[in-house]
């Protein structure tokens, strides 16, 4: 918006300059009106410095712009890989709780199995001293059959050999 202004400026000083030459004029009018050329001179001279600044400030700030928009597409892309690795990584968190959560189900099945082992073991246990024992009764029961049968066989014989001794006596 201010380099508008001397342009218009420069416009309307060289439409009056215009509008002036074509009168006539006096020595002073002339006078003046070349000091108003001069000046619209020096004018477009300060509006073509000022236009050749604002061009090339123009310019850097288009250079920027195109870097701003290149480092903006670096940024995407790095946002994209970004998300990618999060989303891989979100999967494998994932899966690694569902494997985790599996193991925990299968080691509280194992741990059933264990204890349902175990009480089977401790019952097996329980029997095999339930039948020792028995064993130790029945050889108990065996001695003292084997005591009662020599006592049996010993008081038989003696019976015997009294019978045969009464019996040699009788004949």
């Amino acid at each position: 918006m201010s380099n508008e202004k001397p342009t218009i400026k420069f416009l309307i000083l060289l439409l009056c300059l215009l509008v002036l030459a074509g009168c006539d004029n006096t020595a002073e009018q002339e006078d003046k009106a070349n000091a108003q050329a001069r000046e619209a001179q020096a004018k477009l001279a300060e509006v073509s410095a000022v236009l050749e600044k604002t061009q090339s400030e123009k310019e850097n700030l288009e250079t920027e712009i195109a870097k701003i928009f290149q480092q903006l597409e670096e940024t995407k892309s790095g946002a994209v890989t970004v998300l990618q690795f999060y989303e891989k990584s979100k999967t494998q968190v994932d899966n690694l709780a569902n494997e985790r959560d599996t193991a925990v189900a299968e080691a509280m099945v194992a741990k059933e199995m264990v204890e349902e082992l175990t009480g089977q073991l401790n019952d097996k246990a329980k029997q095999i001293r339930e039948y020792e024992e028995l064993v130790e009764e029945l050889l108990t029961t065996i001695k003292e059959l084997e005591s009662t049968i020599e006592e049996m066989s010993k008081q038989s014989t003696e019976k015997t050999d009294e019978e045969v001794a009464d019996g040699n006596n009788v004949w």
